[in-house]
């Protein structure tokens, strides 16, 4: 029996996804959806690899850089300089021949120049080192690239029994898009207009369950994905677990969209989210989790949980787990971790969900606590 474990890693507000697949003959595989940084007592970690380092894993099977917006990609280059990566997917920014992709490199450099001149700040300087690796890698490895462009494309990652990697978003005519824009050098240093619009969202499915990895793809680029698909008869993509896009923001995650992706009832389905709680998740994504009947599962505890908590009586009776954060939030107003590292296993039993605090949800008082093995 094929299993898949999926880690959403407590990095602030960004991404970074580890898949780790155990096929029915007992191979492993890994795939990392993005990777971010964070920082820890004042220094800076990226916990996709302290976790790959720990475990002794030097290779990944599949790197997918959803879209270039820092939160997504700072850091790489730690990974990038210490591990074999032997299939690396993006945005279709790439293709239209070697001259427009090294031209688009170059305005890069030319754009960190400008940025680095102009400033002493060590974090954009991070970044700049993290997006000048990344585009340097690609150049220079263009035989392990595959651009992503749905509406139902299939990506080969490795010789396996029977997990199946599908992308669905950016749709094609976004490819025309980015390297119009490349060609007239419309970009920045934190790049396009409309990147979000040429983010990647892919499905993994394994033993009949359906993970779906929605990045920052947007209500636009789902709404025309869902025609495109009833055009084909398809009228739900049916998924039974969602990394919600754009990390709860109130524009790209509504109940229209959800019922086209989790199927005509949702009620049930797990909600991921990766944000630190400042800004996301939005009050109308946790509002249409609770209209749904989703359970979520937020690495960061957002302000209107806190508000959600304290009218049921006064902090010191609060839950000792829960206390920290309502104080966090609700008197020094910061942002901190709720559920931590949130893993998700797919086996052929079902579906189980866990997280690193043991915290459980307010938004389902009567979900099981299951502290995850760290």
């Amino acid at each position: 029996m094929s299993e898949l474990r999926v880690r959403v890693f407590d990095v602030g507000h960004g991404d970074s996804i580890l898949a780790e697949y155990v096929g029915a003959r007992g191979t492993t595989h890994y795939i990392l959806i993005d990777c971010k940084e964070s920082f820890r007592e004042g220094k800076r970690v990226v916990p996709a690899y302290e976790y790959l380092k720990n475990k002794g894993i030097n290779t990944i099977d599949l790197l997918v850089v959803t879209h270039l917006h820092k939160d997504h990609y700072s850091g790489i280059e730690v990974l990038l300089d210490n591990l074999e990566i032997r299939k690396i997917v993006v945005p279709p920014f790439v293709t239209g021949g070697s001259g427009m992709f090294r031209r688009l490199l170059e305005k890069y450099f030319d754009e960190v120049k400008v940025v680095l001149d102009r400033t002493d700040d060590p974090e954009v300087e991070s970044v700049a080192k993290s997006i000048v690796s990344l585009l340097a890698y690609m150049v220079n490895h263009d035989d392990k690239l595959e651009e992503a462009t749905g509406p139902n494309s299939l990506i080969s990652v490795f010789e396996c029994e029977d997990l199946v990697v599908r992308i669905y978003l950016p749709l094609k005519k976004v490819k025309g898009q980015l390297a119009a824009q490349i060609m007239q050098q419309d970009f920045t240093f934190e790049p396009f207009p409309s990147m979000n619009d040429a983010s990647i969202a892919m499905e993994l499915e394994v033993e009949g369950h359906k993970i779906l990895f929605g990045g920052d793809s947007t209500l636009t680029q789902w709404r025309e994905h869902r025609r495109m698909k009833r055009r084909d008869g398809v009228h739900y993509l049916s998924v039974s677990s969602l990394k919600v896009p754009h990390h709860g923001s109130k524009y790209n995650n509504t109940v229209e969209i959800y019922k086209y992706l989790l199927g005509k009832n949702a009620s049930g389905a797990l909600a991921l989210v990766s944000a630190d709680g400042r800004t996301h998740p939005d009050d109308e994504f946790l509002d249409m989790v609770q209209e749904l009947g989703l359970k979520p599962y937020c690495t960061g505890f957002a302000r209107k949980c806190a508000g959600r908590l304290l009218p049921f009586g006064a902090l010191m009776n609060l839950d000792p787990i829960v206390r920290p954060f309502v104080v966090q939030h609700a008197i020094h107003n910061e942002p901190t971790a709720c559920q931590g590292y949130v893993t998700v296993e797919i086996t052929g039993a079902g579906v189980r969900a866990y997280n690193s605090t043991g915290l459980r949800c307010v938004y389902e008082p009567e979900v099981e606590r299951v502290r995850a093995p760290w």
